[in-house]
């Protein structure tokens, strides 16, 4: 692999690995099933209080979840959400057991 492949593999590798620990993050604190059983739309603050966490970490998970394209935000309202269509695969016990 030439030097600019590799680099760009490299990239991938590492925000793929900070990725990953973020989904590990949400799961084990809660914050996908909390999210998943929003109705509506959320801010930073509601999502904090509806898990218990400081609004400051749940802040920054939810950008890295935004970045990585698992959660939504509208750029307007700063209200977050899980796609419906990914809910049911975010939800306990998942992710870290294999697809069937």
């Amino acid at each position: 692999m030439e030097a600019p492949a590799f680099e760009i593999y490299m990239n991938d590798v590492i925000g793929n690995g900070f990725l990953a620990l973020s989904v590990c993050i949400g799961t084990e604190m809660g914050l996908y099933d909390e999210m998943c059983s929003l109705e509506a739309p959320a801010t930073v603050q509601q999502i904090a209080d509806k898990t218990n966490l400081k609004e400051r970490y749940v802040e920054e998970w939810l950008g890295s979840m935004v970045a990585g394209k698992i959660v939504e935000v509208d750029q307007d309202s700063r209200l977050y959400h899980i796609p419906d269509q990914y809910k049911a695969y975010l939800k306990s016990p998942m992710i870290v057991t294999a697809p069937t």
